[in-house]
């Protein structure tokens, strides 16, 4: 006898998915000082491409009511949220 799983409900699945894509918006944002200097700006808006792109992608798996992050204005506790899509 094979036990077959259920599969997960959305809210479930899409928890891995939305702080992935924080964490690459947060990469591409980090990645975008470093691409200040001339000798690096190629290679580093390269892979800042590549960061908002996986961001992007990782919100477009899930369904556009919750494809959003929340991202800190300052020190202080104040969130600004952002839709990528």
């Amino acid at each position: 006898m094979v036990r077959r799983s259920l599969p997960l409900p959305v809210v479930m699945r899409c928890n891995t998915r939305i702080p992935a894509a924080l964490v690459m918006y947060q990469r591409a944002r980090k990645l975008a000082t470093l691409a200040a200097e001339p000798s690096n700006f190629v290679p580093m808006a390269e892979l800042q491409i590549e960061a908002y792109l996986g961001a992007v992608n990782a919100l477009s798996l899930v369904d556009q009511r919750v494809a959003w992050i929340a991202i800190p204005l300052a020190a202080e506790s104040d969130f600004i949220v952002r839709r990528l899509l």
